[in-house]
């Protein structure tokens, strides 16, 4: 299973590939380490001069031809994110929650306590309509959120 973002669906997404300049896994939010090779986001989302390029497919260590698979996310593309059991609790289509880092677990996940810079936009949360049974999985499908100029959408 993926670290923390898998693809869901939209109407709107690109594939690349690019070169791992460090490890990362399924699912780790990405950043440019030049401008043809890719490493995870700093876990703690401290530098604001960080592009965000997307959304690993494959682990670094999966690459072929030296490349990685991942999704750059358009306005209408939807994933699957973890959650930590203590933030399941109502979480409703349209809540803005943040992107946060388990050093324990080596994964990321949705925070609904805390806002940092990158956030999500719960599209099925945990309650309302379409709600996920959180008995079953601590899951809720999200859209990435624009901040800062980077790539997400509002």
């Amino acid at each position: 299973m993926p670290n923390g973002f898998w693809y869901a669906g939209g109407d709107t997404h690109v594939f690349e590939s690019a070169i791992p300049s460090s490890a990362f896994s399924k699912g780790d939010i990405l950043t440019y380490a030049s401008a043809s090779s890719l490493s995870r986001i700093d876990e703690t989302f401290s530098s604001s001069a960080d592009t965000l390029a997307g959304v690993a497919l494959a682990d670094s260590v999966d690459s072929i031809n030296d490349q990685v698979p991942y999704i750059v996310p358009g306005p209408d593309t939807l994933f699957w994110a973890s959650l930590q059991s203590v933030d399941a609790t109502a979480l409703v289509p349209g809540l803005a929650c943040d992107i946060r880092f388990d050093l324990a677990e080596n994964r990321y996940f949705v925070d609904p306590s805390s806002l940092n810079t990158e956030n999500v936009q719960i599209v099925r949360g945990n309650t309302g309509v379409g709600g996920v049974d959180q008995s079953v999985q601590s899951k809720v499908l999200v859209r990435l959120v624009a901040t800062a100029g980077n790539l997400y959408y509002r």
